[in-house]
């Protein structure tokens, strides 16, 4: 059964209204327990944590991601973020898909499927990226990230 444009946008609003409603709760709720406004330290907290994003990206953009050694010996948070940087396209890959690529680049196992149809493999201590979607097996000159543009 089909729903009209206007049932859409009904559900649509009563689903924002709820998560206003439950926003509000939750801190008041928050505000209750800690005996104080807790926005201000909420708002410091992202601060903190946005820089410390700041510099895991930093770090994990000089990890060659088709490097397996160096994927292999490097921290997993930033093994990780190198894999999921190298690995996004239009969507990032899924948390299973990057464990399967460390696994690959740990030498448990010769080659992983990844998401969108694509593989990665293990040749000479290199990882490849192959299958649809790909242009190229690894990241640019001077882009360790993949990233786009």
């Amino acid at each position: 059964m089909a729903r009209s444009a206007a049932d859409t946008r009904q559900r649509i609003a009563e689903a924002a209204y709820d998560l206003f409603w439950r926003q509000g709760f939750v801190r008041a709720s928050l505000d209750d327990i800690a005996a104080r406004d807790v926005t201000p330290v909420v708002s410091r907290q992202a601060d903190l944590l946005r820089d410390e994003l700041e510099l895991l990206d930093e770090l994990a953009a000089r990890l060659d991601p088709t490097d397996a050694r160096a994927l292999a010996g490097a921290p997993r948070a930033l093994a990780r973020r190198a894999i999921r940087c190298w690995l996004t396209d239009a969507h990032p890959p899924g948390q299973a898909a990057v464990e399967r690529v460390l696994a690959v680049a740990r030498g448990e196992v010769e080659a992983c499927e990844v998401d969108g149809g694509r593989r990665v493999a293990r040749r000479a201590m290199r990882l490849v990226l192959s299958g649809e979607g790909t242009d190229a097996a690894a990241p640019p000159a001077g882009d360790r990230t993949g990233a786009p543009g």
